[in-house]
């Protein structure tokens, strides 16, 4: 009856192992919490890394073969929306971090949604008791997603601090040679390509063309106006 206690009768009882099959076996595997985060860090970092060099293909095909892997495992284990979408705002945050000069405060803010986002995605213990590993797991993605946007940070500072090598602007501060006498228009050779110009002195505001330069005299690209070019006589080193 409910509710009453029953006796079991075990006294030639024998436990029998059953063996999970190989179909088991593979949902076993992807039903780990753990394993899907590391899925997540693979995939996005992969992506990542073909949007940013497209035709790499290796890491774009890793990272849509983990993102697939990701799908079915998240479509069996049971998650929380609220962790998910704390995981989801901490990557945007992130990568909000490469382009809006925030001193660190989005960096930080991204780290800590992940973090608490982590913890809570598979929290669920009215369902199942699962739960992604801080130390093992989500502390060592988070390092290395810092050190990974710590050295994009370093590489765009880089190329930003570099000196331009492409364009027009790339010009200012070549040495060209007057192909014609500048008074003060002229045409100059610079670049292996031939300009018009118009002298003007270092000193003087801009727009202001003053003195004369010679046929074959150097001259120095002060600023480029459309397809004329502002110039000064070259400035020797004492």
């Amino acid at each position: 009856m409910e509710g009453e206690e029953q006796a079991l009768a075990l006294k030639d009882a024998r436990a029998v192992s059953i063996e999970m099959t190989l179909v088991q076996q593979i949902f076993d595997f992807l039903i780990d919490p753990n394993l899907a985060f590391i899925l997540f860090a693979i995939g996005a970092g992969g992506l990542y890394l073909e949007f940013q060099n497209p035709g790499m293909i290796v890491p774009g095909a890793i990272g849509v073969i983990a993102m697939l892997i990701l799908g079915f495992t998240m479509h069996i284990l049971p998650f929380s929306w609220v962790g998910a979408l704390l995981v989801l705002i901490g990557m945007a945050l992130l990568i909000a971090e490469l382009f809006i000069t925030s001193f660190g405060l989005l960096f930080a803010a991204g780290i800590t949604c992940f973090l608490v986002g982590g913890t809570m995605v598979f929290d669920r213990p009215d369902v199942w008791d699962l739960t992604v590993s801080f130390w093992d797991v989500l502390l060592p993605i988070a390092v290395a997603m810092t050190v990974m946007g710590g050295l994009i940070a370093y590489s765009l500072g880089r190329s930003f601090l570099r000196r331009q090598t492409a364009g027009v602007d790339e010009m200012v501060g070549l040495i060209g040679r007057c192909e014609s006498d500048l008074d003060p228009k002229g045409k100059v050779f610079v670049r292996g390509e031939y300009w018009n110009a118009i002298l003007q002195d270092s000193d003087s505001s801009e727009g202001a063309s003053t003195g004369r330069a010679n046929l074959g005299e150097s001259v120095e690209v002060l600023a480029v106006d459309g397809l004329t070019l502002r110039v000064r006589r070259e400035q020797k080193s004492p």
